[in-house]
């Protein structure tokens, strides 16, 4: 009995090398397998719409792609004008459909929310409002406020408005009433 599996074993042994030296003979020819690697297709970046404002040669809306930045729009607008104050503004920030961008002149008041006042949708946006824009809400007090900047400080950046049901503090009825007034960018 041992015979018959040794001399099996055998028989699939020398099979197995003579497929293999089979298939290396025929690769060599050219008709043999062909492994295809996938190709990564590239992103093509979506057209958008940005209104920009303030110290630009001319404002405006304009088309501008999906990845491109504040500086780009700006350069759209034809750049910046000689007093403009471009440290009040980020220029590396990505843009979004329906922004609006504004560029301060030297000496403007700066807007409650820094940045979030700077790129507006007519929603706050969670992930960049300080405490004092956030009370704005209804339903978020000082507490409240104060508990939603800690918890993007500590845990980085809301994904969307539902992970304010992280924070300590927000429920489901608070979250509902201030759906429509805020957005996670």
């Amino acid at each position: 009995m041992k015979t018959i599996t040794q001399l099996t074993a055998g028989i699939a042994t020398v099979a197995a090398i003579a497929g293999g030296i089979f298939l290396l003979l025929q690769s060599g020819s050219g008709g043999g397998v062909q492994v295809m690697l996938p190709t990564p297709t590239p992103e093509v970046a979506q057209e958008i719409r940005v209104y920009i404002s303030g110290a630009v040669q001319s404002p405006g809306v304009y088309t501008v792609h999906d990845d491109d930045r504040m500086v780009e729009v700006v350069a759209a607008a034809g750049g910046a004008l000689p007093d403009a104050d471009l440290s009040a503004v980020n220029l590396a920030a990505r843009v979004k459909d329906e922004d609006h961008l504004h560029v301060p002149r030297i000496g403007e008041s700066p807007r409650v929310g820094g940045d979030a006042a700077f790129r507006t949708t007519g929603r706050i946006d969670i992930n960049s409002a300080d405490e004092q824009l956030l009370q704005t809400l209804r339903g978020i007090g000082e507490v409240k406020a104060k508990a939603i900047v800690r918890h993007r400080r500590e845990n980085g950046e809301f994904v969307d408005v539902d992970a304010l049901l992280d924070v300590n503090g927000i429920g489901d009825a608070t979250l509902d009433s201030i759906r429509e007034l805020i957005e996670a960018r």
